[in-house]
């Protein structure tokens, strides 16, 4: 998994921190974004492999990343597993629905857990 880049777009910054730590240590390129204006910007200059993305949020929440990034022709193949500790079914339907490659509760997931979902996404891909 060498070299495979994420970006994580979350506005907690403590957990966005924790998170990247975990992938940093499995192997993965981390960029990180605060909001989805930000992470959209990042998404379309570093063309990742994957993208990790919380719901709530400042500017732009989740649900509107998600459909812009699934409704740009350059980018919209991107896998992006949303991560997000709203634990509606309603919410992962939306996800879902919208484009989202799975959908995680931030609550039930370890860094070492996560590293390990996103390496078998990408060995998919």
């Amino acid at each position: 998994m060498e070299n495979k880049k994420i970006v994580l777009v979350d506005d907690d910054e403590n957990l966005r921190e924790v998170f990247s730590i975990g992938l940093r240590q499995a192997g993965f390129s981390v960029e990180e974004a605060v909001n989805g204006k930000e992470g959209l910007k990042k998404i379309k200059e570093i063309f990742p492999d994957l993208v990790l993305l919380d719901v709530v949020m400042p500017e732009m929440d989740g649900f509107e990343l998600l459909d812009a990034i699934k409704n740009d022709a350059v980018i919209k193949n991107i896998p992006v597993i949303m991560l997000t500790n709203l634990a509606h079914e309603d919410d992962r339907r939306e996800s879902m629905r919208l484009g989202a490659t799975d959908y995680i509760v931030k609550a039930s997931v370890t860094p070492s857990e996560l590293a390990e979902k996103v390496k078998q996404y990408l060995a998919q891909a």
